[in-house]
């Protein structure tokens, strides 16, 4: 489709973006001298997407990481578990490498769509660059799903190790009688 003045421009939701009054309206901050665009909401889209959801199976922890010793959902399985919901309700994700972002477009029969552009980190070398498409990939499909096996940790992975985290607030005995001298 070739944008023209009267055709409206796809809804593009990035880290360069900023969120207007309603959560589908979007102002890009690409150019500042462009007037903000708004689309209407892809109700369709979205209700196709929901009836999907409701089909779709938990995928299977098929991956394991040497390194932490746990499981996680790849790519692959992540898709096993959710393209057939998704093309059962007429719609298509489709993912690619654009300058330094991950475009991921996901459409409906209807016409609508929805864009976003992930900014990836930069690559040493091209097989960095195959992990982190990967990561992003899997990554934004199980967000965009609301699709994951993964285990909620509760941040642990997140904190430093045990021994560095210096313990939890220290607990000070005070001796009733000389509670008036603090």
């Amino acid at each position: 489709m070739i944008a023209t003045a009267s055709t409206p421009r796809p809804l593009i939701l990035s880290a360069n973006t900023m969120p207007c009054k309603r959560p589908h309206e979007v102002t890009p901050m690409t150019d500042e001298t462009q007037p903000a665009q708004v689309k209407a909401p892809p109700t369709k889209l979205y209700a196709a997407m929901a009836k999907a959801r409701s089909e779709m199976k938990a995928p299977k922890l098929d991956g394991t990481n040497p390194h932490f010793k746990s499981r996680y959902v790849t790519l692959a399985g992540l898709l096993e578990a959710v393209m057939p919901a998704l093309s059962a309700n007429g719609i298509h994700i489709w993912q690619a490498p654009v300058d330094d972002c991950l475009l991921t477009v996901v459409t409906h029969e209807s016409g609508e769509s929805v864009e976003y552009r992930s900014k990836m980190p930069p690559a040493k070398d091209p097989q960095q660059l195959g992990s982190i498409l990967t990561y992003f990939r899997r990554y934004i499909l199980s967000g965009i799903t609301q699709c994951s096996s993964q285990i909620d940790d509760d941040a642990e992975a997140a904190m430093p190790p045990r021994s560095n985290r210096g313990g939890g607030p220290k607990v000070v005995a005070v001796n009733p009688s000389s509670r008036d001298e603090l």
